[in-house]
């Protein structure tokens, strides 16, 4: 119990869950204002790449944890006007 507690706590602290074993779902999102450069955010703990007004990235495939990737993304780069998860 003890190791399964300390697997999950540092995986919460991972800023990218990829390393941590967490299955991730593709996912892009598109800006309602274009971005100036280029850009890399850390959006809820998932690593997202910014271009013009694109960026993509990945999420847990988890309703609530896409919308707080959602929120979060817009908090850093401004009005998110379209969130798409690509299921498989």
């Amino acid at each position: 119990m003890r190791a399964t507690f300390s697997l999950f706590f540092l995986a919460c602290l991972s800023p990218d869950t990829a390393a941590a074993g967490v299955r991730q779902i593709p996912a892009t999102a598109t800006l309602a204002v274009p971005t100036v450069n280029p850009r890399s955010i850390i959006a809820d703990g998932l690593r997202w790449r910014c271009t013009d007004s694109s960026c993509r990235g990945h999420t847990l495939g988890r309703w609530q944890s896409d919308v707080r990737v959602c929120r979060a993304m817009a908090r850093r780069v401004g009005t998110v006007a379209a969130f798409f998860i690509w299921w498989h």
